[in-house]
């Protein structure tokens, strides 16, 4: 390209003639962002070991967990357009749902519950998750199984 066209192609973009696509934003969280649902004086609070970058069931039972996931870009009201959790699940029957939150933590959109066939490290994907609402949040909620862990979360933003 001459000069004179990238001289050109630069004053539209300053001037505003052209516009150029947003950069989107891809994050990924350590799974020990996540925390037991219960406090961990009761019954349902304990075995809920945080480590090493995930976070993991050590009881003889199941336990619930909840993920906050920090949002890369606050005044995008058009949600995720990926969201992923990394687990290892040693039964198979591990579930999870993600939540879009307002910012009065009004929720505003919730998935189906999301399980994987088969056991072990697995991907849940979600897909696309709406927000809708200016600096909103979102959350991932889990049930896991005696030995079961959470490894990683990956978000998407436009």
């Amino acid at each position: 390209m001459s000069i004179n066209k990238m001289a050109i192609v630069a004053a539209l973009v300053l001037l505003g003639g052209i516009s150029l696509p947003a950069a989107a934003s891809k994050q990924v969280f350590p799974g020990s962002v996540c925390e037991n649902n219960y406090p961990p004086d009761s019954s349902l609070g304990t075995g809920i070991y945080r480590t090493y970058g995930t976070t993991r069931n050590s009881s003889s039972n199941w336990r619930y967990i909840w993920c906050p996931i920090d949002r890369a870009n606050g005044s995008n009201s058009s949600g995720a357009t990926d969201l992923e959790i990394s687990v290892n699940d040693p039964t198979g029957d591990m579930w999870c749902q993600a939540t879009s939150y307002n910012r009065y933590g009004n929720n505003i959109a919730v998935t189906e519950m999301r399980t994987v066939s088969g056991t072990g490290r697995r991907i849940i994907d979600f897909g696309s998750l709406p927000s809708g609402y200016y600096e909103g949040y979102y959350a991932v909620f889990c049930v896991l199984p005696s030995g079961g862990s959470i490894t990683s979360i990956s978000v998407d933003e436009p």
